[in-house]
């Protein structure tokens, strides 16, 4: 078995690779590019296939997605999730790949049948189609974010040129829309914030914009020969 650490960031892997006796084989870096990290793991997958394949070791990030997909894509028997209690201070990404390959080959029959270690709290990776869920879960809790924060600038907007007493605070959502108020239809707000105040003329900003355009048209005309 051959036991594989990696110290995971947005531009390489920094891996630590040691076989059954915990010698360590090889100490690299691996480009995330598509062809250069692929070429990796199929030549890890060769390699490993005589000793009886190889598990892996990571620590949990934002960005882990990609990677557990192509480690179960290139045979990883195991995938070792972790989240360290303990963090070093002098922290470097091959001290890292080290600590992670010395923790996952001490630690390894412990890991490998489930076992807690110390001072490590293990992850369990979810499944590809709980992971989509997740992703999509996550990103419409963004979204719901933004939707609210838009509104909440709108309404400030609102607020800091007084027109906020055209806007009722009861109604129906027909009512809100029809008044040109803050739609809840959050694509269309930016739409209603300038186009409504330039019809009207009541934002300030408008007024303001269009008074610095006239002075500087009369400048200009009193300044032309």
């Amino acid at each position: 078995m051959l036991y594989l650490a990696i110290d995971q960031h947005r531009k390489q892997l920094t891996v630590n690779i040691r076989n059954e006796e915990g010698d360590v084989l090889e100490k690299r870096q691996v480009s995330t590019e598509w062809e250069r990290v692929r070429a990796f793991f199929a030549g890890l997958r060769e390699r490993s296939e005589p000793e009886g394949g190889f598990v892996t070791i990571l620590e949990i990030c934002g960005f882990n997605d990609w990677l557990l997909e192509m480690l179960e894509e290139y045979g990883c028997r195991e995938t070792v999730l972790i989240q360290p209690e303990k963090r070093s201070k002098k922290k470097t990404d091959r001290r890292d790949a080290d600590a992670l390959g010395e923790l996952l080959w001490v630690n390894r029959k412990r890991l490998l049948e489930g076992k807690p270690v110390h001072q490590v709290r293990r992850v369990l990776p979810p499944e590809s189609e709980e992971r989509r869920d997740r992703q999509l879960t996550a990103l419409r809790k963004r979204l719901t974010q933004l939707r609210t924060r838009t509104i909440n600038r709108v309404q400030h907007m609102l607020l800091r040129h007084n027109l906020q007493q055209e806007c009722p605070t009861k109604g129906s959502r027909r009512s809100r829309l029809a008044s040109g108020c803050v739609s809840w239809n959050w694509t269309g707000w930016i739409v209603w914030s300038w186009i409504n105040c330039s019809t009207n003329g009541s934002c300030a900003t408008s007024n303001s914009t269009k008074r610095k355009n006239e002075s500087r048209n009369v400048s200009r005309r009193t300044t032309r020969p």
